[in-house]
């Protein structure tokens, strides 16, 4: 998958009827596992990398996404969108100690710099929304991730945002753009 591809899961709407695997397609290639999925994205995956795909794949295994498809293609697909380790180690583990049971204290992996943008984008309960974008703002690891993180939040994957969210995603992305 390259910079600005898209993940489109079209087989219902091209008379495949229910698929009851996964079966993921990038370009003209076809991957029967995350596994090889990740081999394709990052050829030759670093450990700490590794580590981190292992944990977000664990971490959200079983999760759908609100079309019904795994949650994990959020993740990868914005790891995907970034450049270098640390980053790509923050875009797949982006939603892991928010959305999941895991703790961050729990991750003996990360470096420095990946555990202050990791605590940075984590939302926490009763934090205002614009103090939460602007401590994004000033983490620049975690600012690279949010922004990717948006744009994949306000593509149409099979579930449409209400404009209400949309307004406020592209809101924040403008905050951390400028």
């Amino acid at each position: 998958m390259n910079r600005g591809d898209y993940l489109i899961d079209d087989r219902i709407k091209n008379g495949a009827g229910n698929f009851a695997g996964e079966h993921i397609h990038f370009g003209q290639d076809g991957y029967e596992t995350w596994n090889e999925v990740i081999q394709y994205l990052l050829p030759d995956t670093p450990p700490r990398l590794q580590k981190a795909f292992d944990l977000m794949e664990s971490a959200h295994k079983g999760q759908k996404d609100k079309a019904g498809f795994p949650y994990r293609q959020h993740p990868i697909f914005v790891a995907s969108q970034l450049e270098g380790e640390s980053e790509k180690i923050v875009g797949l583990l982006h939603d892991v100690f928010e959305d999941t049971d895991t703790t961050l204290e729990e991750v003996d992996f990360l470096n420095d710099e990946e555990r202050s943008a990791l605590k940075c984008i984590t939302k926490t309960k009763g934090v205002d929304y614009d103090a939460y974008i602007q401590a994004v703002k000033d983490n620049p690891l975690a600012r690279a991730v949010k922004i990717e993180d948006l744009k994949h939040n306000m593509t149409d994957r099979g579930y449409k945002a209400p404009a209400e969210k949309i307004a406020k995603y592209e809101r924040s992305l403008a905050l951390l753009v400028e």
